[in-house]
């Protein structure tokens, strides 16, 4: 069988008047949502203790709306993330089919966490366009986190009795001096003395336990007691555990303990020699640290003391880094004597209170002999205890960063070290991919020096890329420095940027195709192009002016860069001179802003001319009941079918002849 140009031509038609006959709801299609993470979805990367922005991108991959979102995120007790100050659910009004959106959570992390890679399960719940039933899904996002902070920890830091002894006999008040050397608040601290020896000090049970509600980072408090040796501690140490338990920020407990060495002398009669002054330091040293111990000797006699040598011991756990031995020829009454000795812990001691030995002994006489016990504490090095530098706080001095637009970026150094400085402190920014350059500058920076726990505040200025990505881009900070003591250390700090692309969507002029005529349809077309270089989102179109219209709205949805469309529609002029309309381009950029274009048109509008068949005396009458108005009604969709038809051909051949010369110009 074939068809003739005439009877192709009259099918077509047929075929758009049923098409314009037949309601819409006959084609309607009940789409559904279909919510899932978005495959955009990367790695979240931050600091323990710090406040971020989480997103969750969610993509709606059906053809329906999805309505009343509620996101939340789940938790356990492996959640790195704090309840306390966290938001852990949100709503979303809607996301459209084949549409995408992303849902950031304001989420601060626990500073008591392990350096890792974290899950986040979230859940969502929906409704479809319609509300008639309830749907969900359940995904995680990851957040890779990094720990520099000092772990909970308590140290005894020092020891304080009277001359550094306790007397038999004799009650005396001994403090012990307990720190927080980690980076978090400390609460509910029970702190309690045993041991074997606790009974002989004869403390009182009020004393031996005590409550501290808090200790903040850095911080640090005194365990007070009054002691009175009993005579099975003469002349020897009471040795004694302070047992600590304590809670972090979050909740979690913790428990240690503590050795205590307390010296402890007969009172009374100091046989004519005595040991004053005696200086150990005041914190924690580590293994292979030196120290010194100094002390005075004193001729508490109205005679002269001959041939006294002067002994310190430190055993196994402090070794001597000079000699440990000393002699006096001779003390004169009164007199005293300062002596030093640099001492050093050795490799693997745990953490407690280590004791050291005094003794004076005469070769003349033991009554002028003397032997007397202080303690030092060594600490088991840990990371935390080196001096750190590390980005304590930028800002890029906006929400986003547009890709080729320059941007400044003030940073903020911190020492984090609360007794050491830090120097010569050299910084070098990189990225993944070179995305940021800088302007007018290097890539780097020179800090002299700073001081424990303080800042110093810099500025630079960059450039990111113009055909970066839209995502969050790194941007590192390698620092090296030296230490009080000239020691070289390296660390690398992370700084995010989010990169967003430049959203530009360019129209031609439009075209209107023939002449207009009072009641006549009038085809209008215009094409547009993306031409930035983001995604186009939600895009829709409209026409608004002194006409009528059928179906102006068109809803695009989404426009990848460098792709192009058209969009027409067919008016109906009301009245004859300049019809004025314009058409309505919304659309929203890759952060949900909205955009808004428009372009203006004006079309001359004439008469519609009486065809010359109709007899001059020939009168429309007003019909008598609806089923007159069909042929009328017919003869104007015949019209509007010709017209849209001889439109489109001649649309369809002005296509082919632009790809044509496409093809000829890429050959």
């Amino acid at each position: 069988m074939t068809f003739t140009r005439s009877s192709l031509i009259s099918f077509l038609l047929c075929l758009l008047l049923l098409f314009t006959v037949l309601p819409q709801s006959v084609f309607a299609m009940n789409h559904q949502p279909n919510l899932n993470l978005s495959s955009r979805a990367s790695v979240t990367n931050a600091e323990a203790g710090e406040s971020i922005r989480l997103p969750i991108p969610i993509q709606n991959s059906g053809l329906g709306s999805a309505r009343n979102l509620v996101i939340s995120l789940d938790h356990n007790d492996e959640s790195p993330i704090d309840l306390k100050s966290s938001d852990m659910r949100k709503s979303h009004s809607q996301i459209n089919g084949h549409d995408q959106k992303v849902i950031y959570f304001d989420v601060t992390l626990k500073k008591n966490i392990p350096t890792g890679t974290y899950a986040i399960p979230f859940s969502v719940t929906y409704t479809d366009r319609n509300f008639s039933g309830s749907s969900s899904f359940s995904a995680e996002v990851h957040v890779n986190i990094k720990n520099h902070l000092r772990m909970p920890s308590i140290d005894v830091e020092e020891i304080l009795i009277p001359d550094n002894q306790l007397l038999l006999e004799e009650r005396q008040t001994v403090e012990i001096s307990i720190k927080n050397t980690s980076d978090l608040t400390l609460k509910n601290l029970e702190l309690e003395l045993s041991g074997a020896d606790a009974g002989a000090l004869n403390i009182s049970p009020s004393q031996r336990k005590q409550h501290y509600n808090e200790l903040k980072a850095g911080s640090a408090d005194r365990f007070v007691f009054s002691a009175k040796p009993a005579d099975s501690l003469e002349n020897r140490n009471a040795e004694v555990t302070l047992g600590i338990t304590f809670e972090d920020e979050y909740g979690k407990k913790y428990e240690s303990e503590e050795p205590i060495v307390l010296a402890v002398q007969k009172g009374g009669l100091h046989r004519g020699v005595k040991i004053e002054d005696i200086k150990i330091p005041t914190h924690s040293v580590e293994s292979f640290e030196d120290f010194t111990l100094s002390f005075t000797v004193v001729n508490d006699t109205d005679r002269k003391l001959e041939g006294l040598s002067i002994i310190t011991d430190g055993k196994d756990a402090l070794l001597p880094k000079t000699p440990a031995k000393t002699h006096l020829k001779q003390l004169m009454p009164g007199e005293r004597k300062t002596l030093s000795f640099t001492y050093f812990p050795t490799d693997g001691l745990e953490s407690r209170n280590y004791p050291l030995e005094i003794q004076v002994k005469s070769s003349r006489s033991d009554q002028d002999s003397l032997t007397q016990y202080t303690g030092v504490m060594v600490g088991t090095p840990t990371s935390g205890s080196k001096p750190r530098i590390i980005v304590s706080h930028y800002d890029y001095h906006a929400d986003y960063i547009r890709a080729g637009d320059p941007f400044p970026l003030s940073i903020s150094f911190q020492n984090t070290h609360a007794n050491e400085s830090i120097r010569n402190i050299q910084v070098s920014f990189t990225s993944d991919g070179e995305v940021f350059a800088p302007v007018n500058s290097s890539n780097s920076l020179y800090i002299a020096q700073i001081q424990p726990s303080q800042q110093s505040v810099h500025e630079i200025t960059l450039r990111p890329r113009p055909d970066a990505d839209f995502q969050t881009h790194n941007l590192y900070a390698d620092i090296k420095y030296e230490d009080a003591s000239g020691n070289e250390h390296e660390s690398r700090e992370l700084i995010g940027i989010p990169v967003i692309q430049e959203t530009t969507l360019s129209l031609s002029d439009v075209e209107t195709g023939m002449e207009a005529f009072v009641g006549d349809p009038v085809p209008v077309s215009i094409d547009f192009y993306n031409v930035g270089r983001g995604l186009i989102r939600n895009l829709t179109i409209s026409i608004e002016g002194d006409f009528e219209t059928q179906d102006g709205s068109l809803y695009i949805g989404n426009m990848e860069a460098g792709s192009s469309n058209y969009y027409d529609a067919t008016l109906f002029p009301m009245q004859e001179g300049t019809m004025e309309g314009v058409i309505i381009f919304q659309f929203d950029d890759e952060i949900n802003q909205s955009h808004r274009l428009e372009k203006d048109f004006s079309i001359e509008v004439m008469e519609m001319m009486m065809p010359e068949e109709f007899p001059e005396d020939f009168e429309m009458h007003e019909p008598e009941n609806t089923s007159s108005k069909s042929p009328w009604i017919l003869l104007a969709l015949l019209l509007i079918g010709g017209a849209s038809f001889l439109w489109y051909r001649k649309r369809k051949k002005k296509k082919q002849e632009s790809d044509m010369e496409d093809v000829e110009d890429d050959e």
